[in-house]
């Protein structure tokens, strides 16, 4: 090999002394320069913070900078050493071969090690190693910068743990949670809500509006309300009705707006919880409230009265029997019995509606001859009847089958022909005919009497309802009846219906499920 710098090269082309002189001068200044820049290059690999190792062809250490005690080993113990003496077991054989081979063709390394200190504790660095080849594009050395990043590996490792805690917090959670952007545009969304929703593929609603799953009619003011959130940048619990597997259902949405580290928004969290039962608990609490305050309305109004009738008329008996004639006597205790009998139906009236109210009223329904029902509930009403001179006919057929409780369809069909007879004019008629549908019987209770304004059968069957009217004999109702009658009907899993018009009458239509055959 030629040599770089010889005299005859440096002579050459020099013919005078000055010539010379110029050209040593321009020697030395680019000798100054050289070593100036070879300095900072050593200042600035001898202080940095990354580990540089320079090796031979074989891979034996010709350099370290001080940054490689960090190891723990000392310059003097590597050099000339391999640093295969820091490698961990870790990685396969083939992992240092396939680096060898990248090497060995000319080309630079990038990748990362898990080594081991010299007191035997691993840690992780990101190397980038690349060949050095001199002007005959040889490899002379290897060269290997190497930065510690145990640190950044242990929270990547953490961040991980948590990502995929907070996946399975989020895939498992009985809470149905939801992501959507600025656009209420789907994100992501748990396993609950796919559920909930009977969705198989989360595909099937990925990149979906959110809105699109409420009916039309909320959209419009969830989309204000979502608005308000992202303006305001505050949590909001909202309340939205939707129909699931066409069943209306009550959600409760809490938001929680997500923004980015210079507080600006990125996306939305929701929580979703139905709270359908919740709402159904709140109205039934609201209907007890009310039923509590009918209940004592009806005691303190309907129960005092006829019980002041009996005490007062008994008291006079008592006192003063010997003073009054056999009629008067006869008046005096046919008010007593009449005042005991409307109190006594009162209370069993009070007592099966609160059995319904609690659930302990027994039921075993049965089939039973329907016109045998009728002509019992005809009979125990029959002095009522006559007293007014009303007609009361049974045009049930003689063998049509009803399945049904018989304590509690006597007392339903009591309490609608108690009524009938109540609001009919004396000697007005009141019939009772009976219809057989494919599933149901339909049995219809028809006077001729006062009748019922329209704004009053809205609220017929409504226990908070204060409505009550007396009958055309001045007959005392206790506004409880057709209440009662109706929870016995739908514990049947029947209804009762009714059309009326005002002066001319009323038609009460029990409608119940036939049995099996």
């Amino acid at each position: 090999m030629e040599p770089i710098f010889t005299v005859s090269g440096f002579m050459k082309n020099v013919d005078t002394v000055d010539e010379l002189l110029t050209r040593i001068s321009v020697l030395e200044q680019e000798l100054t320069y050289l070593q100036e820049r070879n300095k900072k290059l050593v200042s600035a690999v001898e202080t940095s913070p990354a580990i540089i190792v320079i090796t031979d062809r074989e891979g034996n250490i010709e350099y370290a900078n001080p940054s490689f005690t960090e190891t723990g080993y000392t310059i003097e113990e590597v050099f000339g050493r391999n640093p295969r003496l820091l490698q961990s077991g870790v990685h396969p054989p083939a992992f240092y071969e396939a680096l060898w081979d990248t090497l060995k063709a000319g080309n630079v390394w990038d990748g990362e090690f898990c080594n081991k200190r010299k007191d035997g504790r691993l840690y992780w660095e990101h190397a980038r190693i690349a060949p050095i080849k001199n002007e005959l594009e040889e490899i002379t050395n290897y060269v290997a910068v190497k930065f510690d990043i145990t640190q950044q590996k242990e929270f990547e490792k953490q961040l991980r743990a948590n990502e995929e805690k907070f996946r399975n917090i989020f895939s498992l959670a009985p809470l149905v949670i939801v992501f959507f952007d600025l656009d209420f545009k789907l994100i992501d969304c748990n396993n609950q809500f796919l559920s909930y929703l009977s969705i198989v593929d989360k595909s099937q609603i990925i990149g979906k509006s959110i809105l699109d799953l409420l009916p039309p009619d909320e959209r419009e003011k969830a989309k204000q309300d979502l608005g308000k959130t992202l303006i305001q940048k505050f949590s909001t619990n909202l309340e939205y009705y939707l129909y699931v597997n066409g069943e209306k259902r009550c959600i409760e949405l809490s938001t929680s707006l997500v923004c980015d580290e210079d507080h600006e928004p990125r996306y939305i969290i929701a929580i979703i919880r139905d709270v359908t039962q919740l709402k159904q608990a709140e109205q039934k609490l609201k209907e007890l409230v009310a039923t509590k305050d009918k209940f004592f309305s009806i005691i303190a109004n309907h129960l005092k009265n006829p019980f002041s009738a009996i005490v007062g008329f008994s008291s006079i008996l008592s006192e003063n029997s010997n003073n009054y004639k056999p009629e008067q006597i006869q008046h005096i205790a046919s008010v007593i019995n009449d005042s005991a009998s409307r109190a006594a139906g009162l209370i069993e009236n009070l007592l099966n509606w609160s059995l319904t109210q609690t659930g302990s009223l027994e039921f075993h329904p049965q089939k039973l001859i329907l016109c045998q029902v009728i002509n019992d509930t005809i009979r125990d009403l029959k002095k009522q009847a006559i007293e007014k001179t009303i007609s009361v006919i049974n045009g049930v057929p003689e063998l049509m089958e009803a399945y049904a409780e018989i304590i509690m369809l006597k007392t339903i069909m009591r309490i609608l022909l108690n009524n009938a007879i109540k609001y009919s004019d004396v000697g007005g008629k009141v019939t009772i005919n009976a219809v057989s549908h494919l599933n149901s019987i339909e049995i219809m209770v028809t006077d001729m009497g006062v009748g019922i304004p329209q704004e009053v059968l809205e609220k017929l069957f409504l226990i908070d309802s204060r409505y009550n009217t007396i009958g055309t004999s001045q007959e005392q109702g206790i506004g409880l009846g057709l209440i009662l009658c109706k929870d016995l009907i739908e514990k049947h899993g029947g209804n009762i219906k009714v059309k009326s018009t005002v002066g001319k009458g009323s038609e009460f239509m029990v409608i119940l499920p036939k049995g099996k055959s």
